[in-house]
């Protein structure tokens, strides 16, 4: 109503606006609302103008009226009523001072003072907030004291801001301690809610986009300054050092700039105060930029605050808790309710540690005392974790800070095995597959993200480059020592860059080994993520045109066999998963990295059949102390003693052990999900099955590339079984390695043939003469399984289901399966599947030569001793080794013989039962030769020897449908036609194979021999369903009559325009050639 009376009394001084009439009722109507009280006459004094006011009779003089006015606006505006420097009112002030110092303040006399600063107040006309800025001045010095807190709330919160701004203008800089006691104010207010840091933040210096600036440059010096470290200098390199140390200086300037971060210097106190929600509010406003490093009270602090939350726990696990009396020196914190607990349990400890490591992050590298107890609490927590499952994943938080802060850390650290020792407590917790996935992350991530391990990756980069300049073999352990101390803080980017030269430089390889001498087990472990880090590199070919090895593959894989071999304690079961998962793709490109490690860590390398002996052939047939001297392995056996055992370690570890056969003579299908294959077989099952499919890849290359692979497959697969056997204590042992139900999951879940299944079984049976007749006959049907299966695996993989005019794969499978027991017996094939070489063939003569040479050694060692050609002690050293390695010699040729005669007389007693109940005896050359002979002379050079000495045996025994010349017509119509298709390994084999048969043919050749050992035999007859015998001049017409067959297949292999075909008949030639005139008889 007043608004609008002020209207109306505007149109008052307005001519013509409002005549006289209207005037008198305007006048009329304020007294009339005046005197009812309507509206206030103070309040139209307010309003109306004094023109107005005079005409309604408000005022009687306008004049005086606006004088009055004037002076009371003067009053207002223009004179100070408040007293707000010291000296204007000295003694108001120096009273407030008084209260609040005189008497301690605490809660009893809290309400008191403040009434007596109150009164002050209004007696001297103080004001409060002047009074309320002296109040924070005496609570910088005593900052403890909460009861300041309380008398801060008692006046109006919202001057805090701008008092407390007002003390942090930039000019004020932070470089003493008494200018940082404000922060300690702040931080305290902040944490009683007095204000928000939304209210403080504009007055804290540097502003965010300053801050964000100074980080990216620091980054960029960074970079730059890496950058020049590993670039090649082509002048005297003076400018090139200037402008590293002009950076580095630059870099330097910058921490000073950091020291007046009013922003760190708040989140220090806040620290301090343990206000945590505020210090992660803080962080994340910070969080782009924020950076401890810069302000290094900041840090320490951070790691007071870890050593006062962990204390608890710590004292736990740790000695000290032997030694109650003990108590260690730590800063104290407040405890909060919005603060950092004290750890008690694990699960609090990586509650605080996840919250206050996302601050402090890799620098705890400042404190190993620090470093040193996360790591035992972290490996406590992990060992908890296994003996008793917890709620929550103790071991997802342990490698997040392991990865986060442990490992990017130790990067800072200066060269200290001891902490090296304390990680690697905790790393080896985890799977490899998680260790790598943190090495992973340190080398390709963590370097990147922060200046300090952007420089310390420049410096590491740079002393690998000087190491590598010095080492050689001739000062590679003197030089191993450095390395072992450059490892320490930055394993991945020296060993990244160490393998880059590897690869390229085959003669550094063998320094590189023998400086790794001191290095730790962490570093190892990094190496050999390091390895198959670099074995795994995509972009570069593995495999030469013709396929041969790439240079820096073969470096690679030569790496990792001498690697192992000498530190056999390092973790190699990510090599072999990492080829397991190659093969499962199809891929066989890195079997060599398997082959070599298999070859060095067991001291038998794949035999170069090109290069062997006669006598190194028929030593084949012995066991593994023969071989290692005649194939002259000794030296490396005995490196690789430790090793070799390690690696079967490895294989059997956490192998159940179970009754004997409970794995092998499992009846029944496999279930729907059936046990996972141990390493050891889950490796030779896939080399196998890469075996069998290699030459059938649409995207194969050249048919010579891809016969290369698979010989290199196919050593493997001889070379692991051999060295699975050979470890195993006793079949029992060997069984643990097996799946259930072995026969159904081998052939038919994973489709093998049957020539590697046996490979793989046949360490797990016993032998035959030991059997009891009901084993005998279970092994009996275990091979009757085995084929079968293979036959009905081939059923199902038929591609044409309809016959076409040339042939029926389906009708002729089918037939085959249904008569297959009709043309070879059961007993036949396991007998042939079951036994190995050294069964039926033991080589005396080569035992015999091993020991006269090593007899013939000690004699002479003894000499040279007795006339001091060489020192006693070291004489005897080799002399005992001589002995052992002579009795060794002596058991084992007793042993085999005894095995082999026990053998061979086994079968002469089931000589009668082998072919008794084949119902179409003409079939059975043909079926033995398609499902025994020729798929096992294809797999080694030692069963090629055998197959050709258990025909031999056959005949010997005169087993009864064994005919001579149908066993030569098909090798005639059946192996030698294969030459023309096989590998070159293959094709040493066919080689042995006939060598063998040829020296047989010879020794009968004689006619005497012949008249006494063949003549009316039955198996050289005319055919197997013959009766009439053949005459010694139908023998040597047969054998012309093969001699011309083999040499017109060679002659057209030779004249072929294919290399293949021209190069293996030439291989075959080479071992036939070996032939003598007069051959031994091929069984003792």
């Amino acid at each position: 109503m007043c608004e609008c009376l002020w209207m109306l009394g505007c149109d008052w001084n307005k001519e013509g606006a409002m005549s006289k009439d209207m005037q008198g009722q305007f006048i009329g109507l304020v007294q009339h609302l005046t005197s009812k009280g309507l509206v206030s006459s103070r309040t139209l004094l307010e309003r109306l103008d004094e023109s107005t006011l005079t005409g309604c009779s408000l005022i009687t003089d306008s004049k005086l009226f606006m004088r009055r006015r004037v002076r009371v606006q003067t009053k207002l505006t223009y004179e100070q009523q408040k007293f707000n420097l010291l000296r204007e009112e000295s003694e108001g002030f120096a009273k407030v001072v008084a209260e609040l110092t005189l008497t301690k303040l605490g809660p009893t006399n809290l309400s008191t003072i403040f009434s007596n600063i109150q009164s002050l107040i209004g007696f001297f006309d103080l004001d409060p907030n002047r009074v309320l800025d002296l109040i924070l001045e005496v609570f910088e010095h005593d900052i403890t004291n909460p009861a300041f807190i309380e008398l801060v709330q008692y006046f109006n919160n919202h001057a805090l801001p701008q008092i407390l701004g007002f003390k942090l203008q930039p000019e004020n800089e932070v470089s003493k301690a008494s200018s940082r006691s404000i922060f300690k104010v702040v931080a305290q207010l902040l944490k009683a809610d007095c204000f928000g840091l939304a209210d403080i933040w504009p007055y804290l210096t540097p502003d965010d986009e300053e801050m964000k600036k100074t980080h990216d440059r620091r980054i960029e010096l960074a970079e730059s300054w890496v950058a020049k470290s590993s670039m090649v200098k082509l002048d005297s390199g003076q400018n090139h050092q200037k402008d590293k140390e002009k950076d580095k200086k630059e870099i330097e300037e910058m921490k000073k700039q950091y020291w007046n971060n009013q922003k760190l210097w708040l989140m220090e106190s806040l620290v301090r105060v343990n206000a945590w929600d505020k210090v992660e509010e803080l962080y994340y406003a910070l969080q782009e930029f924020f950076d401890p490093s810069m302000l290094q009270p900041l840090v320490q602090t951070l790691i007071d605050l870890c050593h006062w939350a962990i204390e608890p726990l710590y004292r736990k696990i740790s000695f000290s808790r032997f030694f109650p009396s003990f108590s260690p020196v730590l800063c104290e914190f407040p405890e909060s309710e919005h603060g950092l607990i004290r750890a008690h349990d694990f699960s609090s400890f990586y509650h605080s540690m996840g919250r206050i490591m996302k601050l402090l992050g890799i620098h705890v590298f400042q404190d190993t005392l620090l470093y040193t107890k996360l790591c035992r609490i972290i490996k406590a927590s992990l060992k908890a974790e296994k003996e008793k499952p917890m709620e929550y994943s103790v071991k997802e938080m342990a490698e997040a800070i392991c990865t986060k802060t442990l490992l990017p850390a130790l990067s800072l650290i200066v060269r200290n095995p001891g902490v090296c020792a304390v990680l690697w407590d905790v790393i080896s917790e985890f799977e490899y597959i998680d260790r790598y996935n943190m090495y992973n992350t340190w080398l390709t991530v963590a370097y990147s993200s922060h200046p300090l391990l952007l420089l310390q990756y420049g410096t590491s980069n740079k002393d690998a480059q000087e190491w590598l300049k010095r080492v050689s073999r001739g000062n590679a352990k003197q030089t191993g020592k450095l390395l072992a101390k450059l490892s320490h803080s930055n394993p991945c980017i020296l060993f990244d860059f160490l393998f880059i030269a590897i690869k390229s430089y085959e003669n550094q390889i063998q320094s590189i080994i023998t400086s790794l001498t001191n290095c730790t087990p962490l570093a190892l472990d990094i190496i050999v993520y390091i390895l198959l880090r670099h074995i795994s590199e995509t972009g570069k070919e593995k495999l030469e045109v013709d396929g041969g090895i790439s240079s820096w593959m073969n470096n690679l894989a030569s790496f990792a066999g001498q690697f192992f071999r000498k530190y056999w304690w390092a973790d190699p079961k990510s090599i072999f998963h990492y080829v397991c998962g190659k093969l499962k793709i199809g891929s066989a490109e890195d079997i060599i990295v398997l082959s070599e490690i298999m070859s060095r860590m067991t001291g038998y390398s794949p035999l170069e059949l090109d290069k062997m002996t006669e006598s190194q052939f028929e030593s084949m047939a012995g066991g593994k102390h023969l071989k290692v001297v005649v194939l002259n392995f000794s030296s490396d056996v005995k490196r690789a003693k430790t090793s070799s055992h390690c690696l079967a370690q490895l294989f059997w570890k956490k192998m159940k052990k179970e009754s004997s056969g409970a794995k092998l003579f499992t009846s029944g299908e496999f279930p729907m999900e059936p046990e996972p294959l141990s390493l050891a077989m889950t490796l030779a099952t896939l080399v196998a099955q890469n075996l069998q499919t290699i030459l059938y890849k649409r995207n194969a290359r050249q048919l010579k590339f891809e016969c290369c692979v698979y010989d290199r497959l196919n050593n493997l697969f001889i070379q692991f079984s051999q060295f699975l056997g050979n470890e195993a204590e006793s079949p029992e042992h060997y069984e643990q390695l097996l799946p259930h139900n072995a026969v159904a999951r081998f052939v038919s879940q994973y489709k093998l043939a049957p020539e590697t299944v046996f490979h793989l079984l046949n360490p797990a049976i016993k032998p035959l003469y030991e059997c009891s007749p009901e084993e005998y006959d279970r092994l009996i049907e275990l091979a009757k399984e085995v084929l079968e299966r293979h036959i009905a695996n081939q059923l199902t993989n038929v591609t044409h289901k309809e016959a076409s005019e040339y042939f029926d794969e389906e009708g002729f499978l089918n037939s085959r399966l249904s008569n297959l027991w009709d043309t070879i017996t059961p007993e036949l094939y396991g007998l042939f599947w079951l036994l190995e070489l050294h069964d039926i063939l033991v080589p005396a003569e080569r035992y015999d030569e091993a020991i006269a040479k090593l007899t013939k050694e000690a004699a002479a060692l003894q000499k040279d001793a007795k006339d001091d050609k060489i020192e006693g002690s070291q004489a005897k050293k080799k002399l005992d080794r001589i002995n052992q390695v002579l009795e060794n010699l002596k058991t084992e040729k007793s042993g085999y013989a005894e095995n082999s005669k026990r053998c061979v007389a086994f079968l002469g007693s089931r000589k009668d039962l082998m072919l008794g109940k084949v119902t179409r005896p003409g079939e059975l050359s043909s079926a033995f030769m398609q499902y025994c002979i020729f798929p096992r002379l294809m797999l080694s050079p030692s069963d090629a020897i055998y197959a050709i000495k258990f025909i031999a045996l056959l005949f010997k025994f005169k087993v009864q449908h064994i005919n001579f010349l149908d066993i030569l017509e098909v090798m005639l119509k059946r192996l030698l036609p294969a030459i023309q298709c096989c590998t070159e390994n293959e094709a040493y084999n066919f080689g042995i194979f006939f060598l063998e048969v040829f020296r047989l043919i010879q020794y009968w050749q004689d006619e005497h021999v012949w008249r006494t050992e063949c003549f009316a035999a039955p198996g050289f007859t005319f055919g197997a369903d013959s009766s009439d015998n053949l005459s010694f001049g139908d023998f040597k017409d047969a054998i012309t009559n093969i001699h011309k067959k083999v040499t017109f297949i060679m002659q057209k292999c030779i004249s072929s325009e294919e290399y293949m075909q021209v190069s293996f008949a030439g291989t075959v030639g080479e071992e036939r050639a070996h032939s003598p005139e007069e051959a031994d008889p091929v069984l003792p």
